[in-house]
């Protein structure tokens, strides 16, 4: 029996995204994996934000934690970011987010145990941040959720997507100022269902970390419903 999809991998080979070199079945080769801008130590311990090694010569206080993180408490305990946001990152998060291209979920998952795999410790229950009804129904899918059902797979860690919901719909970040992204997303969240976040350490799952306010105020409200500890883990963020 003739192999059609063997034909067509044949007559069509399979290219990296960056590189064009070809590939088997991956999207992107592992050489320019390699050279995406992974987030890797030196980073702050709390937030995950690259430190530069000046900051470990000069500082006379813990350096692995950063000015901001010092001086101000957030409502998660550890963020940890695979890599930073750029042209090349942003290219492979929107192929995901709404490009049909779900099998990078994988991939992205991958990344995360190359130098994170430290987030995962003592984690009871692993939460994808939620979208709203209308958006998700437009997409089909929630981004976030395959990315956080790859790492439920991988850790054998519980995944929850019916007890953190949205409250309402909120507009879209992209284009918003700083100020006004935090009070589009300002109480967007609440646990529907309690016992499955009381007295839990949860680990939250998203794609990008932008002025992080979607992931403060998801964090509040998983701390307001009693979550022992929140832990936040992202494909991407900016500096």
């Amino acid at each position: 029996m003739v192999n059609l999809s063997k034909i067509v991998d044949f007559l069509f080979p399979k290219r990296c995204l960056f590189c064009k070199a070809q590939v088997d079945s991956e999207l992107v080769c592992s050489a320019c994996i390699l050279k995406l801008p992974l987030i890797q130590s030196p980073f702050c311990q709390r937030c995950g934000q690259p430190l530069p090694q000046s900051l470990f010569k000069k500082s006379k206080v813990n350096p692995a934690v950063c000015p901001a993180c010092r001086a101000k408490r957030f409502p998660f305990s550890q963020s940890r970011s695979v890599m930073l946001y750029d042209e090349d990152t942003s290219r492979l998060i929107l192929r995901l987010k709404y490009g049909d291209q779900t099998h990078l979920a994988s991939v992205f998952a991958d990344l995360v145990f190359l130098n994170h795999v430290d987030i995962f410790r003592d984690v009871d229950v692993i939460i994808p941040v939620p979208l709203g009804f209308m958006r998700l129904m437009k997409r089909q899918y929630n981004q976030s959720a395959l990315i956080a059902s790859v790492l439920s797979n991988r850790t054998k860690i519980p995944l929850n997507t019916r007890a953190f919901v949205r409250k309402h719909f909120n507009k879209s970040q992209g284009g918003l100022s700083f100020q006004a992204r935090h009070e589009n997303v300002k109480e967007a969240f609440f646990v529907k269902v309690l016992e499955d976040i009381e007295d839990k350490v949860v680990l939250l799952v998203d794609d990008v970390m932008a002025s992080g306010a979607t992931l403060l105020s998801a964090s509040r409200a998983l701390k307001k419903a009693g979550a022992k500890e929140v832990r936040l883990i992202t494909i991407a963020r900016t500096v």
